[in-house]
């Protein structure tokens, strides 16, 4: 038996996370904030309760704990997996092993956390500029026994539970986490693939480093979405627009007449297909600066639907052209609520949105900076623009609580002269610009253009970007000294950004 006491000190408890306690493959990340582990020091301190500690006695192996950003690896020692404790029993393995915590801070960054106790005041403090103040003990060396302290002798109260599957775990661990946010499909289907097919649970996890090698980080939900998609999408009675995909994994998963093994290695086909299809048809060959979710989900079911190779006529190549840029436009990458309606309608030559739903959405008003970055990059400029130097631009794009974009830093100048690499442009290029950019003709008419790395498409950041906003990388070090002043010039930035998008709108309408 692991545990044979109803509590455990610190003290006693801290051992067994090394090894004997792990975190099951549904347990979400470590999300406190600094502010959550003041508080739970402080009730430590003082001896208050601060909740039960769950553990599911099992074979099966989880994470290990500790690892805040990344509990991926497996512990294959461990005797019992947490159900509910992981926040607490964290935040003390790490302060006790590293000595500081890595948080989000209120700008949403994640930062190093020092943790003290001020002897004096009797409070709990982090980061403090009086650190080598004698009033202030370590919290490292408190968790360490370097220092006197009953710290470690606070009680935490434990249950050993015995469910019989991680079904029947999953709803004890829904049933504590009220408070939480319930675990989605997605997790509980990655959680029983990782149980009943290991070594599916590998492929799926090689699979997504080869993709991260080609350029395209998918996540759990893409690839889980996407096996729904090509698995599902023939059969007649089920349509994505009736029935989310996610809401059907675990029945999927489960029916007993499915072979599993095939029909995974059947979405890895088609995603690598649709990886394909992206790079030769649209030039979208990664997705740093444009996710892909979406639109990678929808084209694997159009490919299955349609049993398609990785070419397509110069034809469709522009309706799906036209597709990508105003799902970027419009900041979303499905225009209709079915996966696969907006690629269907490609396929049949419809267009793509109604003058009703542009309306609703009022287009100009609400147009994002976002969308500049990911129509430059869509159309191959940012990817030009790196063969020359790659130093040349840098973005750095966060989002805050509004749900704003921010362009933390631009740099396109020359490191040595601190000129635009870029050259002055003619007038008149840039004023059919949106012609020459977006329109792809018949074979004859576009057989001597290059619709991506074109010239006149190098040129065109220096019009759409005022030069006197960009940064140089020394101004963009000296910045990141100064928290204030970098905010200051994000703001700067994305507010110009919006003033210009304006005059890009007008070339931009052309194609739509």
């Amino acid at each position: 038996m692991l545990i044979r006491k109803p509590e455990l000190t610190i003290k006693e408890i801290l051992p067994l996370c090394n090894y004997d306690l792990a975190l099951p493959h549904f347990q979400r990340d470590y999300v406190w904030n600094k502010k959550d582990v003041i508080n739970f020091l402080d009730s430590l301190n003082k001896n208050w309760p601060t909740g039960l500690i769950i553990v599911w006695e099992t074979k099966t192996h989880g994470r290990h704990l500790g690892s805040l950003w990344d509990q991926s690896r497996e512990n294959r020692h461990s005797k019992g997996l947490i159900l509910d404790g992981q926040q607490r029993l964290t935040t003390l393995k790490v302060l006790k092993d590293r000595g500081f915590l890595v948080l989000k801070s209120e700008d949403g960054n994640r930062e190093q956390y020092f943790f003290y106790y001020n002897k004096k005041e009797k409070i709990f403090t982090s980061n403090t500029e009086q650190q080598d103040s004698l009033d202030l003990v370590d919290m490292t060396d408190i968790l360490n026994e370097k220092v006197d302290s009953n710290f470690l002798t606070y009680k935490i109260p434990v249950k050993i539970v015995y469910p019989n599957n991680n079904e029947e775990a999953i709803k004890i661990f829904n049933r504590v986490n009220t408070s939480g946010k319930k675990i989605d499909n997605v997790v509980i289907a990655f959680a029983y693939i990782k149980d009943k097919y290991p070594k599916i649970a590998t492929e799926i996890i090689n699979f997504q480093r080869r993709c991260i090698e080609r350029g395209f980080d998918l996540s759990d939900r893409v690839l889980m979405n996407c096996f729904i998609v090509v698995n599902k999408i023939k059969e007649t009675d089920w349509s994505p627009s009736t029935r989310r995909p996610d809401k059907l994994i675990i029945d999927y998963l489960t029916s007993c007449n499915r072979n599993i093994e095939k029909d995974w290695e059947n979405t890895f086909s088609r995603v690598k297909d649709a990886l394909s299809f992206l790079r030769r048809n649209a030039g979208y060959d990664s997705d740093q600066f444009l996710t892909a979710d979406n639109i990678i989900i929808s084209l694997t079911g159009y490919l299955e639907v349609n049993d398609l190779g990785h070419k397509i006529s110069s034809q469709k190549r522009n309706y799906l052209r036209k597709w990508l840029y105003r799902t970027i436009l419009l900041g979303r990458y499905s225009i209709t609520s079915n996966y696969t309606q907006d690629l269907k309608d490609l396929n049949k030559k419809k267009r793509f949105y109604n003058s009703e739903k542009m309306t609703r959405l009022k287009f100009e008003n609400e147009y994002k900076p976002e969308g500049i970055i990911s129509l430059m990059y869509a159309m191959g400029i940012l990817n030009k623009m790196k063969d020359y130097n790659s130093n040349l631009i840098s973005w750095s794009i966060s989002r805050n609580n509004s749900e704003r974009i921010h362009v933390d830093h631009i740099y396109p100048r020359s490191k040595l002269t601190k000129e635009p690499i870029l050259g002055e442009i003619e007038e008149d290029i840039y004023d059919d610009f949106g012609n020459k950019a977006f329109i792809m003709g018949d074979d004859n008419s576009s057989k001597n253009k290059k619709f991506l790395g074109d010239e006149i498409l190098d040129s065109r950041i220096s019009q759409w970007i005022d030069r006197e906003k960009f940064l140089s990388e020394t101004d963009y070090q000296n910045m990141l000294k100064d928290k204030k002043k970098l905010l200051e010039s994000c703001r700067e930035i994305e507010e110009f950004v919006y003033r210009r998008h304006k005059k890009i709108i007008k070339n931009i309408q052309n194609i739509i």
